[in-house]
């Protein structure tokens, strides 16, 4: 497993990194909501927008999906090559999927502002996550033999998650394609969204 796991980093981390938003560390915005109301959606408007999101997040599957190469797996569980983008590419093209990627900034806008006073305060949130449930048909449309579910699960979640994060730091993804109830978190990092946009904490 150890094998595979670092065969999935290498190919990940292989290709070369997208032009970061603008950062505003060294210039803090304020010390309020609205005083970094503006740099904040700037912000948003660079970092979390459909097309950047979604082309980094197939970009990175792409990037590690040699997965059918990896002798950890026998030739009946190999999926074929391309599978896991081609999953990922399913199931960003979902309604559902495609509702969250169409509008980031504000749900990131939202949170940023209902907890400013614990954020400033030095304190711990979570991760702002959306979770969409996905069709079984979305699966074993591009996946029809389960014996290939595990692979490219592992695939998106070790190799191609870790990929999304040297490109984009601030978002990451999971998906359960092995449950009866199968689904896709996109995981947004707003602490980093803040730091990104000057904001003084």
């Amino acid at each position: 497993m150890r094998t595979f796991i670092l065969s999935f980093l290498g190919a990940a981390l292989s290709f070369t990194t997208l032009a970061t938003p603008t950062a505003y560390a060294q210039d803090p915005c304020g010390e309020t909501f609205q005083d970094c109301a503006e740099r904040l959606s700037q912000t948003a408007d660079e970092s979390v927008n459909q097309e950047l999101v979604e082309g980094s997040i197939v970009r990175a599957t792409e990037a590690a999906d040699p997965v059918a190469e990896v002798a950890e797996y026998s030739d009946e569980t190999k999926p074929k090559p391309g599978s896991g983008a081609d999953l990922v590419k399913a199931i960003l093209a979902t309604d559902p999927v495609q509702r969250v990627l169409a509008d980031l900034k504000t749900p990131v806008l939202t949170k940023i502002e209902a907890d400013w006073a614990r954020l400033r305060a030095g304190e711990k949130i979570g991760l702002l996550s959306f979770a969409v449930t996905i069709a079984t048909p979305t699966v074993i449309g591009v996946l029809s033999d389960p014996k290939t579910h595990k692979p490219v699960q592992d695939l998106i979640n070790i190799g191609a998650n870790a990929g999304l994060k040297a490109i984009l730091p601030w978002v990451s993804m999971k998906v359960d394609i092995l449950s009866p109830n199968k689904s896709f978190t996109l995981n947004i990092d707003v602490l980093q969204l803040m730091r990104k946009a000057g904001v003084n904490f």
